[in-house]
């Protein structure tokens, strides 16, 4: 079995990127990670894949061992970050795989590249609509229909970003994984020291709550969000895309995969992933690594 390697390359605009490399074959696969979370979270999941492939899976700015000298203000900030790793490392054509928060930031960069993403996965997504922030009463009830519209709104957000920021500034892990168990593990604990390390490798992250504002902008489809305006920009997604969704997942809908892949059009469709949650790679492995890869090999 071919060993993962953790690495850093400098990127033509000053930041440097963390990477997790499994050699392989000429057929190049990069994932992108999640909010709140590194490269760390794809690493085992890497280990199942077919040789035949060459993995790379980048550390986000601000994430794992990547600099964070410019604070993010879009997607886009990161999407061109993996870009011009792409370019240092002179893949020329890619598979993109995106989990989360990094859906979206996949979404732009083959919006942006289409003709080097060969095939694009997103793996329990947001929309590409986004999912912007509702407003809160006093009492920190969500007013339905009714979104923040500043990023000083959305960096005071007492339900959704305030606790989040509070558990990394103080270095609290007991609240983390609280917030873990309810929103990302809910459905299946992954085994107790492997989890630790999961827990851990949060505190690594230095690019919240920048990252909500930039979820809360971004809008590629033709509607507006309650915040932004879509770009349109869908239109440029030509090639296969595949959308995971876990069956428990309480982050992200299923809504949010199916107007998506609607956006899209007929290259795009949906599937179920059983007895999953937020992260579906981790909770079945089995079936998340069948479906991506007969889709790959398609």
């Amino acid at each position: 079995m071919c060993r993962v390697i953790y690495k850093k390359i400098a990127l033509p605009n000053g930041e440097e990127i963390g990477y997790r490399e499994r050699e392989g074959g000429k057929d190049a696969i990069i994932f992108v990670h999640g909010n709140l979370v590194s490269s760390k979270y794809w690493e085992r999941f890497m280990q199942r894949f077919p040789e035949n492939f060459k993995l790379y899976a980048v550390d986000l700015r601000g994430a794992g061992i990547s600099s964070y000298n410019k604070p993010i203000e879009t997607m886009r900030d990161f999407s061109e970050d993996i870009w011009l790793f792409s370019q240092e490392m002179n893949i020329k054509e890619f598979i993109l795989v995106g989990w989360s928060m990094g859906g979206v930031i996949s979404m732009q960069l083959a919006a942006d590249h289409p003709d080097a993403v060969k095939k694009l996965i997103l793996v329990s997504s947001p929309s590409c609509k986004g999912i912007p922030f509702t407003k809160k009463d006093e009492e920190g009830k969500v007013i339905p229909g009714e979104y923040w519209k500043t990023k000083e709104e959305v960096f005071n957000d007492k339900v959704q970003v305030l606790p989040i920021v509070y558990a990394l500034r103080s270095g609290n892990r007991e609240i983390m994984k609280n917030i873990w168990d309810s929103a990302v593990f809910n459905y299946k604990k992954p085994e107790e020291n492997y989890y630790k390390e999961l827990i851990e490798d949060i505190f690594t992250v230095r690019n919240y709550p920048d990252c909500a504002w930039a979820t809360q902008i971004f809008n590629i489809s033709h509607f507006h969000n309650g915040v932004v305006m879509g770009t349109g920009e869908v239109d440029k997604l030509t090639m296969p895309v595949l959308l995971l969704w876990g069956e428990y997942d309480v982050i992200v809908k299923k809504e949010y995969s199916e107007e998506t892949a609607k956006e899209i059009g007929e290259n795009a469709h949906v599937v179920v992933i059983e007895n999953a949650a937020h992260s579906v790679f981790i909770d079945n492995e089995e079936q998340t690594l069948k479906v991506m890869l007969d889709f790959i090999e398609k």
